[in-house]
């Protein structure tokens, strides 16, 4: 399946709202400038979370993701990784995960 590229806002770890242009793919996102480019000179944020899969596997899960965008969750749709990001994205930026 094709990646979906959106706006999600982010809550940054001061507390500050952020609107990040990402990538989104199964299970992983990554910050993209308007060319759709990885900035990889500007530390871009990596967002994790569950993949189509998981939440296929876990009815819990999808009425999570439904309850929250108000909308029926379909896997084969690419936004699908936008809505699971939405309701359980985890992010970081890359320094962090290549520290760890």
């Amino acid at each position: 399946m094709e990646p979906y590229i959106d706006e999600i806002l982010l809550t940054m770890p001061d507390g500050e709202e952020k609107a990040v242009r990402m990538k989104f793919k199964n299970g992983i996102a990554i910050q993209i400038d308007e060319a759709g480019d990885v900035p990889l000179f500007d530390d871009p944020i990596v967002m994790t979370y569950p993949s189509t899969y998981d939440i296929e596997e876990n009815a819990d899960l999808s009425i999570q993701i439904e309850t929250y965008t108000g909308r029926q969750f379909d896997s084969s749709l690419p936004e699908c990784f936008f809505d699971i990001a939405i309701v359980f994205g985890v992010h970081h930026r890359l320094s962090e995960i290549v520290k760890k």
